[in-house]
């Protein structure tokens, strides 16, 4: 390398290595300094670049995260939950490395794989990328907060709605001028909501009109979901209808029923904990066929999507779906 850089050996130019200190102990001229300085950064250069461009493979172990996507199914759509390895993939997937640093050792950089038996992500890029990929996973794998969601369906008589407490009415400043919604003096057929602030003392009105028989459960379904995860609660039907063309006959399906999508987020600010709600309720039911001509069964649906912040103690009371309906019930006294 001396003699490339017309480095002279002789007593202008005196080079002796330090041991123990990987230096070098020069003693010349002027110009023997110069490039003896430029041979040293050279080399410098040459070994991070390729201390750089070598390939690592390192195995990250996941504690909560999971390395693999999750699915599931509810009707006839599926839900992806993208786990760490689909993120990281997304990540780098819009950006391309420059021709100057493409090496072929390099092409193809960075993969990212998945270990479900140990719940791990698998990196191969270059090893000066890799403390970037810890910090990011390390990150990513954040201990979840688990949030359980109660729901009540209940069927109220349209006369006694007002037993239950509940202020319809609201208002508020928006602009120096106020702005009412859920007005008393307007019909509550096109959809109501409330926030109820005493959870307890609201169940304890609709337990005295559901023993009056005035009101009625349709049903309590519970789930436990983890915080910014989609959970889902679904009770169908599916019915069935023969579909006949000149060649063939096949079976389509028809699914109806209650349907809740629910993504609850936790926030936390200033010592205390808000819940905002992402809500989408579907609630249909099979009608019976309008004619004997036509014997198809009919489906009658309501959608209903809001969202909502609640503090710790309170209920979102979604409604306003009208329906006629006969029933007769009798009630006894015990002699």
């Amino acid at each position: 390398n001396l003699r490339r850089l017309n480095v002279p050996e002789d007593r202008s130019c005196v080079i002796y290595p330090v041991l123990n200190e990987h230096a070098l102990e020069i003693s010349g001229v002027p110009a023997c300094l110069e490039r003896v300085t430029q041979l040293a950064t050279t080399l410098d250069a040459d070994i991070s670049k390729r201390q750089d461009d070598a390939v690592s493979v390192v195995v990250y172990p996941l504690k909560y995260a999971t390395a693999l996507d999750d699915q599931y199914r509810y009707r006839d759509q599926t839900v992806v939950v993208p786990g760490i390895v689909s993120v990281l993939r997304d990540m780098t997937r819009g950006g391309a490395p420059t021709p100057a640093s493409n090496t072929p050792a390099t092409q193809g950089l960075p993969m990212f794989s998945a270990d479900p038996r140990q719940n791990a992500v698998i990196v191969r890029d270059r090893s000066a990328n890799m403390a970037g990929y810890r910090q990011l996973i390390t990150q990513l794998d954040q201990r979840p907060e688990m949030i359980e969601i109660s729901v009540t369906i209940i069927d109220v008589d349209a006369g006694d709605i007002s037993q239950l407490g509940i202020d319809w009415s609201a208002a508020t400043s928006i602009g120096g001028g106020m702005l009412s919604f859920n007005n008393n003096g307007e019909s509550l057929d096109s959809g109501f909501s409330s926030v109820i602030k005493d959870t307890p003392n609201f169940m304890v009105r609709l337990s005295a009109l559901e023993k009056n028989s005035r009101a009625y459960v349709l049903s309590q379904p519970s789930v436990v979901t983890l915080n910014n995860i989609q959970a889902v609660l679904d009770k169908n039907v599916t019915f069935y209808t023969k579909l006949e063309g000149d060649r063939m006959v096949k079976l389509e399906s028809v699914t109806t029923g209650s349907l809740l999508r629910v993504t609850p987020r936790l926030l936390k600010q200033n010592g205390k904990q808000n819940i905002m709600l992402s809500l989408n309720i579907q609630d249909g039911q099979q009608r019976d066929p309008i004619s004997q001509e036509e014997p198809l069964p009919g489906v009658q649906n309501a959608e209903i999507a809001s969202q909502a912040m609640l503090q710790a103690g309170q209920s979102l009371l979604l409604g306003g779906f009208k329906q006629d309906k006969q029933i007769q019930s009798e009630r006894k006294s015990l002699c």
